[in-house]
């Protein structure tokens, strides 16, 4: 069967998940699984192997790395980017293989996406937050519109963007942000409404280091709006602090952490009460 899509995995220490992340990418229909193995001390690699992935195996350099790495074997026309502790479901990942190909416009197709914890429970499909994906929405609305593994994306234009103006910036965290807004310089971002993907909510290491992550993507949304000249509504300090506490709260509830929940929405209440009024009246 021809390769119509590379599923690009990046991996480190994901000895529980990569399994199953693999088994999910292998159901979609022409699929080549490429694990990039990014210096794991554990058997990730092993098992991509003894499942039938090609592994690329390099020194422990963050998860951009490896997906460029494996950017850069890949051959099909069209791309996914799969975390290891995410899974893809293949009917989704269809249909956006099949709106890419009648939407000879769009560089990306993107599916929904069905949230579930590490406990395996499914918390159900995730609002979409978007109307429509362009690069003013992207940067004024401050955030990606969803989890790279829900979106299809063709090869040539993620070859392309990589040498557009403005210069990518190099951060360790929202590097998905920053490539979907580059991607949008270069065509359409087009949706539809089947699953494409599960979603491991409140664990990857974005939860877990609340305060960079935000602080690369208020970066990322400066560059391109003061580049691009685009009027957008940045968080100042106190907001990024605001924001940082939320996120925590929701990473601690869903570990049933209620007390220390509680204790950080009482912060952000106490110190920027503004802040959580804007959350309830969007």
């Amino acid at each position: 069967m021809t390769t119509a899509v590379d599923v690009i995995i990046a991996a480190y220490n994901a000895e529980p998940t990569i399994r199953a992340a693999v088994e999910s990418a292998q159901k979609v229909d022409g699929a080549a699984v490429t694990v990039v193995d990014d210096g794991s001390t554990d058997g990730t690699a092993d098992i991509a192997r003894s499942l039938g992935a090609t592994v690329i195996e390099q020194q422990n350099s963050g998860a951009s790395a490896a997906r460029s790495r494996g950017l850069a074997a890949s051959t099909a026309p069209l791309v996914v980017f799969l975390d290891a502790d995410d899974e893809l479901v293949a009917n989704g990942v269809h249909r956006s293989i099949a709106l890419l190909e009648d939407s000879p416009t769009a560089v990306v197709s993107a599916g929904r996406v069905e949230g579930f914890t590490a406990a395996a429970s499914t918390v159900g499909v995730l609002p979409r937050r978007y109307d429509s994906v362009t690069t003013t929405s992207l940067i004024r609305t401050g955030f990606g519109p969803w989890p790279p593994a829900a979106s299809v994306i063709r090869r040539a234009a993620l070859v392309e963007a990589a040498d557009l103006e403005p210069s990518a910036l190099s951060t360790r965290y929202a590097e998905d942000y920053e490539m979907i807004i580059r991607l949008s310089l270069l065509g359409d971002v087009v949706m539809h409404d089947a699953v494409a993907m599960r979603y491991r909510m409140y664990d990857g290491k974005s939860s877990n280091a609340a305060e960079s992550a935000l602080r690369d993507k208020e970066r990322i949304r400066r560059h391109y709006a003061d580049a691009l000249r685009i009027d957008a509504d940045l968080m100042d300090e106190g907001q990024l602090r605001a924001a940082t506490r939320i996120r925590m709260a929701r990473v601690a509830l869903s570990r049933k952490r209620y007390v220390n929940a509680l204790a950080l929405v009482a912060r952000v209440i106490v110190t920027n009460p503004m802040f959580i009024l804007r959350k309830v009246m969007r």
